[in-house]
């Protein structure tokens, strides 16, 4: 089963923060995308978030790696919170809607991406779960 986890948005003229906690799970699973510029996902299992973003970010394929999205994890803060930094394609921009939680959820069936994680975070790469891993995410 795929958790939508607890997360809260923030911006600055330059960046957009995505906030999501995670408590009680593996880091070294974690992968995040950005595909064309405003389709965020974060996947770290058990929990998928897929935001529709109202502005358009830099993705991990960017050329300038400055402006690739960062993430750091903070196991104290909640328990676990992983704030995602996208850079902004046009700086100074402000994304509207941000507090409408609801509207940016993307929802639909979805397979999380397993591969080689970004970032130096890494996958666990197995998608199975339950008991004697008897259950498969693919």
């Amino acid at each position: 089963m795929v958790l939508t986890p607890k997360f809260s948005l923030s911006q600055s003229p330059a960046h957009l923060f995505v906030h999501i906690t995670i408590p009680n799970v593996r880091v070294s699973g974690m992968e995040l995308t950005v595909i064309n510029s405003n389709d965020f996902s974060f996947y770290c299992r058990p929990y998928l978030l897929r935001l529709s973003l109202p502005g358009s970010v830099h993705d991990e394929e960017d050329l300038d790696e400055s402006k690739r999205p960062r993430a750091q994890y903070d196991p104290l803060k909640d328990h676990g919170t992983v704030t995602v930094q996208l850079t902004k394609v046009n700086l100074g921009e402000l994304f509207d809607g941000l507090d409408m939680l609801t509207s940016l959820l993307k929802v639909g069936a979805v397979r999380p991406r397993i591969g080689k994680g970004r970032y130096g975070l890494g996958v666990d790469g197995a998608g199975r779960y339950g008991f004697a891993n008897g259950k498969s995410m693919m």
